[in-house]
């Protein structure tokens, strides 16, 4: 099954994983985080992205282990020789293509998950899963490939006896590729998308003038964050429109996908847009834990983003439909906490 990537998007924040594996070795094991629960399937979906990678193709590369010291690192040993690899015993982290591996409980508002993460050299693969149910790993978020440019990837989910479209596919972060940049920097953003694939790229915007100003068009303004600024960052605009419908389209842990029943509160707003008298305000939030690198900021622009672009194809003007981020580390009661608040405004009088 051939997966959608998400290109260009910088996603996942790994750092340094601590922790390494090996093929063979005497080392007293660590007890992981699945105790009974059958990990095979995890090791096997990660391991099997991680040797897709053009640059690690285990026809041309050899990897470099130290002892496993978990079973899941045993797992991961042993399928990496099994799709190919020659493997090379290693005391402590050397050689370009050492191996890590990480797994790591997460508790938010969602509730409990696990991430288990890969990593060859600068490549690395992780992915969240609800284990609450024994034997049985339930995939609640895309594959993460950090370090790589995107490829067709080939995604075994298959090896799993639940999963959703909704996680079903992979997102790209190439270490090359465009970030979002802080749009207190005065920066504005270039979008590029295809269905529910989308490119933020950061563009210097050194001339802009402050938001604040109402004879700025819509898309002169800089976006703020909306968390800093307390306001919207149309707030002048908005001043003489009245709200006549709001509210918040949720999206998946870590996802920028509308889905199909965001998808149709946005065909309602639109059979309710007029465009003589209406704007549209969208506001992309994220706020809290996430496994994306700078991924509140990312998250929050790309689903205010996602939002705009269905708008556009049903025909609105680019003018009409003001986008906008909120994000932040911690979790507050201001904005959603992974959505994007939805307003229909109507000129006053």
């Amino acid at each position: 099954m051939k997966t959608q990537p998400l290109y260009g998007i910088a996603v996942l924040a790994l750092g340094l994983l601590v922790g390494a594996c090996s093929s063979t070795g005497d080392n007293a094991e660590i007890p992981g985080l699945l105790d009974s629960r059958d990990e095979a399937a995890i090791a096997e979906n990660l391991v099997l992205t991680i040797a897709q990678v053009p640059s690690l193709s285990p026809l041309i590369n050899t990897v470099q282990m130290s002892p496993p010291v978990t079973s899941f690192g045993k797992r991961v040993a042993s399928l990496l020789a099994d799709n190919g690899y020659g493997i090379q015993t290693v005391d402590g982290d050397t050689g370009e293509f050492f191996v890590r591996y990480r797994e790591e409980e997460i508790r938010s508002e969602l509730g409990l998950e696990t991430s288990f993460v890969v990593a060859i050299g600068d490549v690395s693969v992780a992915r969240s899963f609800d284990l609450s149910e024994s034997n049985n790993p339930v995939p609640i978020s895309p594959l993460f490939v950090a370090g790589a440019p995107e490829f067709d990837i080939v995604l075994n989910d298959e090896v799993f006896e639940n999963v959703s479209s909704e996680v079903s596919y992979a997102l790209f972060d190439d270490v090359s590729s465009p970030q979002v940049f802080d749009f207190d920097t005065q920066t504005t953003q270039a979008i590029t998308s295809d269905d529910d694939v989308i490119t933020i790229t950061g563009v210097a915007n050194n001339n802009a003038t402050p938001a604040g100003t109402q004879a700025l068009s819509p898309e002169s303004i800089i976006r703020r964050n909306v968390y800093d600024i307390v306001e919207s960052n149309f707030a002048d605009i908005f001043v003489d429109y009245d709200d006549v419908k709001s509210e918040v389209l949720v999206f998946g842990n870590d996802s920028m996908r509308l889905g199909d029943n965001n998808k149709r509160i946005v065909q309602q707003y639109v059979e309710l847009f007029n465009p003589e008298t209406d704007l549209v305000s969208i506001i992309g939030c994220s706020h809290g834990n996430t496994a994306v690198r700078n991924g509140n900021a990312v998250l929050a622009v790309g689903r205010a983003n996602r939002v705009k672009e269905a708008f556009l194809f049903a025909g609105l003007d680019d003018e009409k439909v003001l986008e906008e981020g909120c994000w932040a580390g911690e979790y507050h009661e201001r904005m959603p906490r992974r959505g994007v608040l939805l307003t229909l405004k109507r000129r006053a009088g």
